[in-house]
C-alpha cells in the first residue's frame, strides 16, 4: 500500500547498508496516545532553511519522518532508524502510523511553542523498544510479588520485562502496545525474521530466578 514520503525521508534509504546486527540496544520509541503529550509546531535545522512540520515532546523537537499503513514496515524501520541511532515518537491507528523522528539542533520557528508551555506538566509518552530477535537483550526467567509461578522474562537495559503474549501479526502488536501504553505501561517487542512478535510488559518489582 502507498506511504507518504517526506523529502527529509531518503536520508533512511542510504543509511540502511551500513547497519549491523552487532550494536548497542537503541533508545525506545515514544508511544504517543492523548494530544495532551505533544504540540505540533514547525522548526528549522541549522543546517538548512527548510522549514519542517514537527512535534515537541517534553521541549524536544521530532520532524515527520514517515506516514506507513503497513504495521509491519513501521516495525521494520523503527528497528532500522534505531539501530542508527535515532529516536523516534510513534502515533498508532487503525489507518496508519506516523514516524516521527528526533532532531537535535532543531529551532523553532512558531511562537506559540515558547513561553508558558514550557512550564506544563504534560503526561509523558510510555516507551517501547522494537527489537530485532538478534539484538542485545538477554532472556531469563522472574519473579515478582503476589505471585507464585516464576515467569519467562527478558531483561533490557537493565530492567525486567515478562512475556505478555505472542502475537500473530504487526498490526496485533502495535495496537496492543498502544493499549498498554494508555495504560502507562512499558514494553518491549520482539520481532522475528518470520515476522512473528512476542510482546513484553515491564515488571518493576522483579527479581530474576
Amino acid at each position: 500500500m502507498a506511504s507518504s514520503l517526506p523529502p527529509r525521508a531518503f536520508r533512511f534509504v542510504f543509511s540502511v547498508c551500513f547497519m549491523t546486527a552487532t550494536i548497542p540496544v537503541p533508545t525506545p520509541c515514544l508511544i504517543l496516545t492523548v494530544r495532551q503529550q505533544y504540540h505540533s509546531c514547525r522548526i528549522q535545522l541549522s543546517d538548512s532553511d527548510e522549514q519542517l512540520a514537527a512535534i515537541a515532546i517534553q521541549n524536544n523537537y521530532y520532524s515527520l519522518f514517515q506516514v506507513v499503513k503497513e504495521a509491519d514496515r513501521v516495525i521494520d524501520m523503527i528497528i532500522r532508524l534505531g539501530h542508527r541511532g535515532d529516536e523516534i515518537a510513534l502515533q498508532i491507528s487503525a489507518k496508519a502510523c506516523k514516524l516521527w523522528v528526533k532532531e537535535m539542533d532543531a529551532v523553532p520557528i512558531d511562537s506559540s511553542i515558547s513561553g508558558d508551555r514550557s512550564k506544563l506538566h504534560p503526561p509523558k509518552p510510555s516507551p517501547c523498544y522494537i527489537l530485532a530477535a538478534d539484538n542485545r537483550y538477554q532472556v531469563i526467567t522472574i519473579s515478582v510479588p503476589d505471585l507464585d509461578k516464576s515467569l519467562s522474562a527478558i531483561q533490557v537495559n537493565g530492567q525486567y520485562y515478562s512475556l505478555f503474549k505472542p502475537q500473530s501479526s504487526a498490526d496485533q502488536v502495535l495496537q496492543l502496545v498502544e493499549k498498554l501504553a494508555r495504560r502507562d505501561d512499558e514494553t518491549v517487542i520482539i520481532a522475528s525474521p518470520d515476522q512473528s512478535y512476542d510482546l513484553y510488559v515491564l515488571e518493576p518489582d522483579a527479581v530474576p530466578v
